[in-house]
């Protein structure tokens, strides 16, 4: 067989072989970390925006990016809990909060809760449109995007749900986790 013919048999073991692996790797990261199965938003609302900074303790809201966007209500607030990664693992545990809203939202005494009663309060924090926001369950130093609960021990489970409270107490979004 001539040298070209070698190569080229070399050159497409190598393609399929690297494609395989691909393919291989990416099922087993949809495995590992499927997309939720559902998400409650409430239907009398609307969405969010604003950007938030801190010091060591506490957080102070930004200015918004796009001007004359007025805060909004709790009740026109559109904001899920949009997944819970690392359920059981203390050093990972993470529930993203994500708003869908068109003006910023003051997310202040916002509650977090589990099926046990155990509750996270949100500091001053202002989400702006289509911010984020994550709440790890283990100690830290709050951030911008970053929030510290403080917890010793793992909060969520597979097949709980998270809830998330406005400061008025009313049910504003839920995430069952998978």
């Amino acid at each position: 067989m001539s040298q070209w013919k070698r190569v080229f048999v070399f050159l497409l073991l190598n393609i399929v072989v690297s494609a395989g692996t691909t393919l291989i790797v990416l099922n087993a990261w949809d495995l590992a970390h499927p997309i939720p199965a559902s998400i409650t938003v409430p239907t009398s609302a609307v969405t969010p925006q604003t950007a938030p900074t801190q010091d060591s303790t506490s957080l102070t809201p930004l200015p918004t990016a796009q001007s004359g966007s007025a805060p909004i209500s709790a009740d026109q607030a559109i904001v899920v809990v949009d997944s819970v990664l690392a359920p059981g693992n203390l050093a990972d545990e993470t529930v993203l909060i994500k708003s869908h809203s068109e003006g910023s939202i003051l997310l202040t005494n916002w509650r977090l809760q589990d099926d046990q009663g155990d509750v996270y309060t949100f500091p001053e924090l202002t989400l702006n449109k289509n911010g984020a926001v994550q709440v790890h369950t283990s100690a830290g130093n709050n951030t911008v995007i970053d929030l510290y609960w403080g917890r010793e021990a793992p909060v969520w489970q597979k097949g709980q749900t998270a809830s998330l409270f406005d400061d008025q107490g009313k049910p504003r979004a839920s995430y069952k986790i998978p």
